[in-house]
């Protein structure tokens, strides 16, 4: 039998949340990214660049946060699975651990007079 700690969270979800007129041809979008790993500036200029977090001149990053999940340890033997497994050697339960994940606040800008 195989213990796991599986977590259903993805691991990057990008989020359109908005956006808004800023004036004449100019347009902000936002977006909330969720990832369980931390973010940098490098993956973000990867994920503008691609179009992921929208299009144009200008992106920022407005927050970060730093959140857990409670993620708890399932027993798989063959196609069973089995919650709440029992470690076969101290013959207590598995405990649950915190998994972390982030949750990022994003806006980009777009001058469409370009």
């Amino acid at each position: 039998m195989d213990y796991i700690y599986k977590n259903s969270r993805p691991r990057l979800l990008v989020d359109s949340t908005g956006g808004k007129k800023l004036g004449n041809c100019y347009h902000a979008s936002f977006f909330t990214v969720t990832s369980t790993f931390e973010l940098n500036e490098v993956a973000f200029a990867a994920l503008f660049n691609t179009g992921a977090i929208g299009y144009g001149q200008v992106f920022e990053v407005k927050s970060e946060s730093k959140h857990q999940d409670l993620v708890p340890c399932i027993g798989i033997d063959g196609d069973e699975v089995i919650t709440n497994p029992v470690n076969p050697y101290s013959g207590n339960p598995y405990k649950p651990i915190n998994i972390p994940y982030w949750v990022y606040k994003v806006e980009t800008r777009c001058d469409s007079s370009d």
